[in-house]
């Protein structure tokens, strides 16, 4: 009897350990962000709540392995359960990952002036699902975080605007290439609308078998060149669609 609770206790000790262990180190993780200049910036925030998921996610795999429990089970539950709550919150995701984007690669920050899809304000409240921004004329408009990825958006603070295209392609060759490619065919052609001393840039958002997505940043120096600028990068996205390489 004694064998049998040894057998028992001892899993169940090494388990809790581990799940102590990983408490603690996600603590003085924590405590070690929050003391150096990471913890003020927000896009640094972000990136430490994937980093704590990811250590729980191996603390607890590493817990049940203990065990002595069929893990691969386990996955196997853990991944059924992840597609159907990404299904279920696609939208809800979707917004926060494009939240937690906008803090790493920001486009605007409170207090800018921006338009998006035809709808212009200051920004004033930036949340995880949305940013709201407020018109000249008190207008509040609230929009999903995802919008700044999939449609046009204007900074009118900054003395040289951006603006950012978004593109959804097929790539067949090679993706780098297919990047050079494109940011040089932006040089070339846009460097009538381009401010100076800036380079158009490429972010990557979504990369499948079939197809890449994500958005061209370009500075310009001259707001009345957006919507010309916007149609030439789209007719040369056009150009290199089904880009072999």
């Amino acid at each position: 009897m004694a064998i049998q609770f040894d057998e028992i206790l001892y899993p169940v000790t090494v388990a809790a350990l581990i799940i102590g262990a990983t408490a603690l180190l996600v603590w003085l993780l924590r405590m070690f962000w929050s003391k150096t200049s990471l913890g003020k910036s927000p896009s640094s925030r972000a990136i430490l709540s994937y980093i704590v998921i990811i250590i729980w996610i191996i603390g607890i795999i590493l817990a049940i392995s203990s065990l002595k429990l069929d893990v691969t089970v386990l996955l196997v539950l853990l991944g059924a359960a992840s597609i159907a709550v990404v299904l279920a919150s696609r939208d809800i995701l979707q917004n926060r990952v494009s939240h937690d984007l906008l803090l790493v690669a920001p486009l605007f920050k409170i207090g800018d002036w921006i338009d998006i899809d035809g709808r212009y304000g200051r920004v004033v409240e930036m949340k995880n699902q949305t940013t709201t921004l407020v018109s000249h004329d008190n207008e509040i408009h609230i929009i999903p975080n995802s919008h700044f990825f999939s449609s046009i958006t204007t900074n009118r603070s900054s003395k040289s605007p951006k603006v950012i295209v978004p593109f959804k392609v097929k790539v067949k060759g090679d993706i780098g290439e297919f990047e050079r490619k494109l940011l040089s065919m932006i040089n070339e052609r846009c460097a009538d609308a381009l401010a100076p001393d800036t380079k158009p840039e490429m972010f990557i958002n979504l990369v499948t078998e079939r197809e890449l997505a994500g958005d061209i940043r370009v500075t310009i120096n001259n707001i009345g060149k957006q919507k010309s600028i916007s149609t030439r990068i789209n007719k040369i996205l056009s150009e290199l669609v089904g880009y072999s390489g």
